[in-house]
């Protein structure tokens, strides 16, 4: 990606070009996820369904919900960090008020960059990267921009996504609890009801906390054939659109994924998107002022 960057198209700066953050997750499934589609009386409840591999450069994070608690998947690249801070010092690049790296740029790490040589040995593209095991109580994993995190906290985050979660049971406010009864009548699921609970973060920890919460075999299982129909779709779809010799849009491989899947995947598409946007509108009140850009991942533990 950053060598696509450096061809600089619509670039009209000879002396900055544009730079960005960025995060991949790629998710694997084990054959071990078998072992949940059968009854078995001994099955471990902390049994490793697959591993998400994480990699970041600069302020896009990942926040994972696990039982209610919350554990950051990524590490925020910026001069806050010692280590980085050295790092940059190494380099002929000035370092503005606020940590901002030659005045404007706060990340340390990311993509672009092409035109300031300095600039471009100091903001580094090489990422953080981990790997973290995938279990059938991990709810959910919330990958936002700058503009989510530097507005709500990581403790505001869980509780707005717990709130949307039937198997919480916890209220949502007026305007998104009638969104969400509507969407859940519609595919004919129980709707949310009121409680209250805390949560808590921990922020240095790689290992998912302890928990009892529970998660029924067929819905990991609904998950597991969800993510292969989706990919065996994207593949037919891609073949006849080489096949016809036509360029298929995004919108068009959107629709026929949407017409094949199943009404409860449907359920859970419609629940991550409401969740989403809640968080989105959540940052925008809380007075952000950057670039909120949010997706929802929805995991067996969701209980969805």
């Amino acid at each position: 990606m950053d060598y696509l960057l450096s061809r600089g198209r619509n670039e009209q700066s000879n002396v900055r070009w544009s730079g960005c953050s960025s995060l991949t997750a790629v998710i694997k499934t084990t054959d071990k996820i078998d072992e949940l589609t059968i009854e078995n009386d001994d099955l471990d409840e902390n049994l490793i369904l697959g591993q998400i591999h994480i990699a970041n450069c600069g302020n896009v994070e990942a926040l994972g919900v696990r039982a209610g608690d919350a554990f950051l998947l990524t590490q925020k690249h910026t001069l806050k960090s010692k280590r980085e801070k050295e790092r940059v010092g190494l380099t002929n690049v000035w370092i503005g008020e606020n940590d901002l790296i030659a005045g404007i740029i706060e990340t340390s790490r990311g993509l672009g960059n092409h035109g300031d040589k300095e600039l471009k040995e100091s903001v580094i593209n090489q990422p953080y990267t981990w790997t973290y095991n995938i279990d059938q109580n991990l709810e959910a994993i919330i990958f936002g921009t700058e503009g989510l995190w530097n507005a709500l906290t990581y403790e505001t985050v869980v509780d707005l996504v717990t709130q949307c979660l039937p198997a919480h049971h916890l209220p949502a406010p007026s305007r998104l609890q009638t969104a969400l009864r509507s969407v859940l009548e519609h595919y004919k699921t129980t709707p949310v009801t009121f409680m209250t609970q805390t949560h808590t973060y921990d922020r240095f920890s790689s290992q998912f906390p302890a928990t009892s919460a529970n998660t029924d075999d067929d819905d990991i299982s609904d998950v597991t054939q969800c993510i292969s129909d989706l990919i065996s779709i994207l593949e037919e779809q891609n073949s006849k659109c080489r096949d016809a010799g036509v360029q298929c849009s995004e919108e068009d491989i959107q629709q026929v994924i949407w017409d094949s899947l199943s009404s409860q995947s449907r359920l859970r598409l419609e629940v991550a998107q409401a969740i989403s946007e809640r968080l989105v509108s959540a940052a925008l009140m809380a007075g952000s002022k950057t670039n909120i850009s949010v997706i929802c991942l929805l995991l067996p533990g969701a209980a969805i």
